[in-house]
């Protein structure tokens, strides 16, 4: 199993898609710094209100402060994780790595070799997962280093770095576990379409449909929402 995981590191070490994953995680980052920026200058007067379609209220016309001093850094992070950002990203690129091995006739010849189907999926989640990992090492790393840049030091200050580990575990785990609901998905369907379809559909729309049987069930007092990944990971706390 050993040297399957290795050959499983190596293709994700040349797959184009993961780094392509990968820069898209950066650019959606890069984006969400940008709107911010965006609506600081509104805020404070040096650009118009409504510039660039982004409305600022009042009251935060009227104090004429800047964003900063009430965006701190963990908010940002938990608009980069807790959102569907990660996970739409992370479903088109599970779906991408497991289906294009069944395409490309992969698995055939690792079964040829006297490896188990049981085991080259065990190993394909730990493979999957710690792509996981990755990609949400390099989105913390964007995430920090343009914190550093337009809040400053001042943003590390205080408790943030007991907080930043507490929340970084609980995303890490959650991140897991999805990932690995995402590689049984891409192995059940098999079709890269089909699964990056369905990819997107648990990552992004599934909340929505579990929202909508909250409202049904809202006599019980039981919200299933909760319970889906997703959801979790957009409440998970960042304090």
């Amino acid at each position: 199993m050993l040297c399957l995981f290795r050959g499983e590191s190596y293709r994700l070490k040349r797959n184009k898609s993961f780094y392509i994953c990968m820069a898209s995680m950066a650019a959606f980052i890069l984006m969400m710094y940008g709107m911010l920026l965006l609506v600081d200058s509104i805020s404070i007067g040096s650009m118009e209100n409504g510039s660039g379609g982004v409305v600022v209220s009042g009251e935060m016309l009227e104090a004429g402060e800047s964003i900063w001093n009430s965006v701190g850094m963990m908010d940002v992070l938990g608009q980069v994780f807790s959102g569907n950002g990660f996970s739409l990203i992370l479903a088109i690129f599970v779906s991408i790595f497991v289906v294009r091995e069944y395409s490309c006739g992969t698995v055939k010849n690792i079964v040829g070799k006297g490896y188990s189907r049981t085991v080259i999926f065990f190993t394909r989640i730990l493979t999957v997962n710690l792509a996981a990992l990755l990609l949400m090492a390099a989105g913390l790393c964007v995430t920090l280093l343009c914190g550093l840049i337009f809040m400053g030091k001042g943003a590390f200050s205080g408790i943030f770095w007991q907080n930043l580990a507490g929340y970084v575990l609980a995303q890490a785990l959650l991140s897991i576990a999805l990932a690995t609901v995402l590689t049984a998905i891409s192995e059940a369907v098999r079709n890269l379409a089909a699964g990056i379809s369905i990819g997107i559909a648990a990552s992004v729309f599934f909340g929505l449909f579990l929202n909508g049987l909250d409202l049904l069930l809202a006599k019980t007092g039981f919200t299933i929402s909760r319970y889906w990944l997703v959801s979790r990971s957009s409440t998970c706390p960042v304090e």
